[in-house]
C-alpha cells in the first residue's frame, strides 16, 4: 500500500509510527504520545486533552505522504473509552 510513496530504500520519511511514538521537541528529546495519553487516561479520564497527533507541519516536508489519519482523540464516558479519528 505505502509502495508508490516509498524512496528507493523503502523508507517513507518521519510518518505515523514515528509521531505517535518518538514526536521530536525543540531541545532534542522524543514524546511517545501513546504511552503519554494512556497515562492521561489512568489519571484524567475527564480530560478534554486525551489526544494523539502525526500532523507535525515541522516534518511534513521530510514525509512522502502527509498524514491522512491527523488525530485521534479520546474520551471516557460512562467508564466507556471512545476514540474519534481525525482524517483529512
Amino acid at each position: 500500500i505505502w509502495d508508490e510513496w516509498a524512496d528507493a530504500n523503502g523508507e517513507l520519511g518521519p510518518i505515523y509510527g514515528y509521531q505517535w511514538r518518538a514526536w521530536p521537541t525543540p531541545d532534542g528529546r522524543h514524546i511517545d504520545q501513546i504511552t503519554e495519553v494512556v497515562r492521561q487516561i489512568r489519571d484524567n479520564p475527564d480530560s478534554r486533552r486525551l489526544i494523539v497527533s502525526a500532523w507535525n507541519v515541522g516534518e511534513i516536508p521530510q514525509m512522502k505522504l502527509p498524514p491522512c489519519h491527523a488525530f485521534f482523540q479520546f474520551y471516557v464516558a460512562d467508564g466507556k473509552l471512545s476514540c474519534q479519528l481525525y482524517q483529512r
